[in-house]
């Protein structure tokens, strides 16, 4: 289980992320909403021991994950960052690869094991076919199924996500987020992202943590913290809540004032 506890992360004199607790257990996805600026990002960062934390903790299984050394960190979790530039000359295998940089020896050269969960990475993640493609020949799309491969091929149970979907087209949103619940469910992995469509939590969360101002303002089900009441208070926005007609999951619809 992923606990944060308190967490508190401050860039200079700004407060960001103030007094956060929440946890992600194995086999669940949590979506961490909010308005811009709200602290998700640096929440993640914080988690993920790319910032700093001012104070509170972040444990996974007892094991206090912000004061871990990288390669020691890397085994216990891996990111898929809103951006990653590898540069076009790697090869999609060769990117997928590098998610085993902290299993690998001094010489670093990749063993069967090594090859193995790359294969099944890629495998899992439908891009086995692109092996031998240049990152700069494929699409947003399929470069971001590749982020998540090398995810996978890290082989650790915490998998964090910041806003995996920026840039991807409708079709390419439900493909990656298909391919995450159903890793984090068959593997028992915990998951915890970053998302900004509100109606894609509802589809594809089981949690949803909802940040303004770097504090945790609701924590449930999808049906608990996409109310009305909560969205409109948080985004300041004129929303209206729906239900879906085949698995009544909550679909927020924004008002607006046709000219």
């Amino acid at each position: 289980m992923l606990k944060i506890d308190a967490l508190t992360i401050y860039y200079g004199t700004h407060r960001v992320v103030d007094q956060v607790s929440l946890q992600v257990t194995p086999g669940e996805v949590v979506a961490l909403i909010g308005p811009n600026g709200a602290g998700k990002t640096s929440l993640v960062r914080g988690v993920s021991g790319v910032t700093p934390v001012t104070s509170g903790s972040v444990t996974f299984n007892d094991t206090e994950l912000t004061r871990l050394q990288p390669p020691q960190r890397a085994r216990i979790l891996a990111v898929v960052p809103q951006v990653s530039y590898l540069g076009g000359a790697f090869t999609v295998e060769q990117v997928v690869m590098m998610g085993r940089t902290a299993y690998m020896s001094w010489t670093g050269k990749p063993s069967e094991e090594d090859r193995r969960q790359v294969a099944q990475a890629m495998e899992n993640t439908r891009t086995t076919s692109l092996a031998q493609r240049r990152i700069a020949e494929l699409s947003g799309g399929e470069q971001q199924r590749v982020m998540l491969a090398r995810a996978l091929a890290q082989s650790t149970p915490l998998l964090i996500l910041d806003e995996p979907t920026n840039h991807l087209d409708l079709q390419h949103q439900g493909t990656l987020l298909s391919l995450v619940r159903e890793q984090a469910y068959q593997c028992d992995l915990a998951v915890l992202m970053v998302l900004h469509d509100l109606n894609l939590v509802s589809l594809f969360a089981d949690k949803a943590a909802l940040m303004v101002g770097g504090r945790l303002a609701a924590f449930g089900s999808p049906e608990e913290v996409l109310t009305v009441e909560m969205i409109s208070q948080a985004y300041h926005a004129d929303v209206e809540v729906i239900h879906h007609p085949e698995n009544n999951n909550p679909i927020i619809l924004q008002k607006t004032d046709r000219i």
